[in-house]
């Protein structure tokens, strides 16, 4: 019931956002707007250059005081959109609207161009490397078949782990975040490591 309470909980601060002034975001190739976003506990708020934060903040404090559900600065995360010039300079001053010069809360992290965050289980960013994220998935994975690999499994059961923990995970960031070539041939080694018990196939 947990995850149904969360969202009837969280209903109130979606609509004060969509009801505010804070502009909408308009996405190349979409015809619709967007201004707020939830998965699960995970909340995206798309705000234009031209908006002042103050406003979802004040938002944001309403809320707090009705339902006492603080957000957490440090947890949040802001990744700046549109030309080089424009997300140069929310870094460099921490700010969203240049003539407003509100300062972002330095617990909030500014995510930098080559750099990434992850919502909903996917990473994002501007000329971000995805192969840095699949670094540590693989690091991950090779600890969870090392694990698993102590175990007296038969052929059945090491075939379950492999789509349970290791491609099951790799699927559903691959559909957001492509796979580097090199990153499918280390995986696909480590499964049939796994799966052999690290021995080789002789085919006649």
């Amino acid at each position: 019931m947990s995850c149904l309470l969360y969202d009837i909980a969280i209903e109130p601060l979606v609509k004060s956002i969509r009801k505010s002034i804070l502009k909408d975001f308009k996405i190349q190739g979409l015809e619709e707007k967007i201004l707020v976003s939830l998965f699960a506990d995970d909340m995206l708020v798309y705000m234009n250059e031209n908006d002042n934060k103050k406003t979802l903040e004040r938002i944001i404090e309403n809320f707090y005081e009705v339902s006492t559900a603080k957000f957490n600065n440090q947890k949040s995360e802001i990744l700046p959109m549109g030309t080089k010039e424009y997300r140069n300079n929310m870094i460099e001053t921490r700010t969203v609207n240049k003539t407003t010069n509100d300062k972002i809360d330095q617990a909030i992290r500014i995510v930098k161009d080559n750099d990434s965050l992850r919502t909903l289980g996917a990473y994002i960013g501007n000329n971000s490397k995805t192969s840095i994220q699949w670094e540590e998935i693989l690091k991950r994975q090779s600890k969870i078949l090392k694990s698993w690999s102590k175990m007296s499994l038969s052929a059945k059961g090491k075939e379950l782990i492999i789509k349970a923990l290791i491609q099951s995970r790799a699927l559903y960031l691959v559909t957001a975040n492509e796979m580097p070539k090199s990153i499918a041939q280390r995986m696909t080694s480590q499964m049939k490591s796994f799966m052999w018990e690290g021995k080789r196939l002789l085919m006649n």
